[in-house]
């Protein structure tokens, strides 16, 4: 068991850390048989592209909470909401239900423009304005985060529709930013994503809020034997594969982290 958890300890290593490199002793030494398995992955964030690949296949979305992505479509159509919250644990899936739901409301049409921006702890002002300035082709003229602001919202406010989707938030300001939303645009609507409930009710002003559940132990199994082929129900195997799942406590990029 304590080899398992070991496993489940580096599937979060992975998860929480995009720089974890072959040469740390630390994972080397308490790792080495996963690691192992992984020498030929030189950088973490190769492990983490192919994570989201498999998930944006749509295992997850099959197996995991499909109801919350239609509810909160549904709830964007409500002209009177124009800020929501997605709101759960680390590594519950927060981000590639965001994804799948950008993905989707630009593919039916509901919005004429979708545009995702990590926030992160670090709250790099410029860099989540050029993340939005990207996906709209706008080119700063601006140097100052002010100007940028201002150039940015009056851009924001020529389109008729669209869906701005900021994951990870621990704390924003979107005025100094330059999203212009409610009174201001009412046809700008925002999905923020965080851990913290609190941050979107009394800080953000939410008027929506989705909680996103672990994962089911049935979907759970689904999940890592759906990624890890049916190897899992040799009888050699099928103990420890049942055991590896339950350590990683319905959490689906601890599954795929790990079913890889």
């Amino acid at each position: 068991r304590i080899r398992i958890l070991n496993y489940c300890l580096i599937g979060k290593k992975l998860i929480d850390n995009n720089d974890v490199h072959a040469k740390d002793k630390y994972c080397m030494r308490c790792f080495q048989n996963l690691w192992s398995r992984h020498q030929q992955n030189k950088k973490s964030k190769k492990t983490m592209q192919d994570i989201h690949e498999v998930l944006a296949r749509g295992n997850f979305d099959k197996i995991s909470k499909p109801s919350t992505l239609k509810e909160i479509q549904l709830v964007l159509k409500d002209p009177e909401i124009y800020m929501i919250g997605l709101y759960g644990i680390d590594g519950v899936g927060k981000t590639t239900l965001a994804k799948e739901l950008a993905w989707q409301v630009e593919k039916d049409g509901s919005f004429d423009v979708v545009v995702m921006a990590e926030v992160t702890d670090s709250l790099d002002v410029e860099n989540i304005q050029g993340q939005i300035a990207n996906a709209l082709c706008l080119n700063f003229e601006e140097k100052t985060k002010e100007g940028r602001a201002e150039q940015l919202r009056q851009r924001i406010n020529k389109q008729k529709n669209m869906l701005i989707v900021l994951d990870d938030i621990c704390r924003v300001d979107l005025a100094e930013l330059g999203i212009p939303y409610g009174d201001d645009h009412m046809g700008c609507k925002l999905l923020l994503t965080t851990k913290n409930l609190n941050l979107l009710k009394r800080q953000m002003g939410t008027q929506k809020d989705f909680r996103l559940e672990v994962l089911s132990d049935d979907d759970s199994w689904k999940l890592f034997k759906n990624i890890a082929g049916d190897v899992v129900e040799k009888n050699y195997i099928t103990l420890i594969a049942q055991d590896v799942v339950e350590f990683c406590d319905g959490l689906p990029l601890f599954i795929v982290v790990i079913a890889k």
